[in-house]
């Protein structure tokens, strides 16, 4: 895995300053933005041969509607996946903030180990948030790989190919997840002090790094014996080679 890559292939591209200004203005757009910006990604990440970061295709917003189309599936997918896990946060949240509201009702007359049960509540909860957010995120990897190269939101349901994705590359997803955290709060940091204007430019590298690495990532999966899928065409930015007339 290579994960400075990730981040400085974004602006190997001579259109790097292009990208980074209309990734900013699909992140300002609620929804359907991120969809956008995942589906012009999913072109120059699955719809070439090979992958070259300098000639990675520049952001084309006349190409509007098909970003938005291939960045449709992989958001429904992941949407309809984390529906059991977001009532588990949830409930991770509510009850240990319940029973701490309960030890504050007592008011001054709390005593040292109320204050240490409200402590290890606190720490309790974030460590349960974080384990429901590494399940979450190891759920949900392998089916939206499966949407974004199928482009098919029945086909991305397959938990024997799920399954066996994990298997095979579960710590290079949790380190890969790991480092999208790390450099969010990095490049928000570098944002922030550019007048607190340069906060919006940092989707379109984020996203970039993500795709980049879910590409490695799936390459890992199939060095190791991984069952390969077949891209779509929708991924294509232009249209298929066609096959030679055979000779006589």
């Amino acid at each position: 895995m290579n994960y400075t890559d990730s981040i400085k292939d974004f602006f190997a591209s001579p259109r790097w300053g292009m990208n980074l200004l209309l990734g900013a203005v699909c992140s300002l757009i609620p929804v359907i933005g991120p969809m956008v910006l995942l589906g012009w990604l999913l072109g120059g990440f699955w719809g070439r041969d090979g992958y070259r970061a300098k000639e990675f295709p520049p952001f084309d917003f006349g190409r509007f509607s098909d970003y938005l189309m291939r960045g449709l599936w992989p958001f429904l997918v992941a949407m309809v996946a984390s529906v059991l896990f977001v009532p588990l946060i949830w409930l991770a949240c509510f009850v240990p903030m319940f029973f701490i509201s309960l030890i504050g009702g007592h008011g001054r007359h709390g005593s040292e180990a109320e204050g240490l049960i409200a402590l290890a509540l606190v720490l309790g909860m974030f460590v349960v948030i974080a384990v429901l957010s590494i399940l979450m995120m190891l759920v949900v990897k392998p089916l939206m790989i499966r949407a974004e190269l199928l482009q098919d939101f029945g086909k991305s349901f397959d938990f024997r190919w799920s399954l066996r994705f994990l298997k095979l590359t579960w710590l290079e997803c949790v380190l890969a997840a790991a480092f999208i955290w790390v450099a969010s709060i990095v490049l928000s940091i570098v944002g922030m002090a550019v007048f607190c204007v340069g906060i919006y430019f940092i989707s379109g590298p984020v996203y970039f790094a993500m795709a980049h690495l879910d590409r490695q990532i799936y390459q890992l999966f199939l060095a190791r014996g991984g069952e390969p899928l077949e891209t779509s065409p929708k991924l294509l930015d232009g249209p298929p080679p066609l096959n030679p007339a055979p000779t006589a």
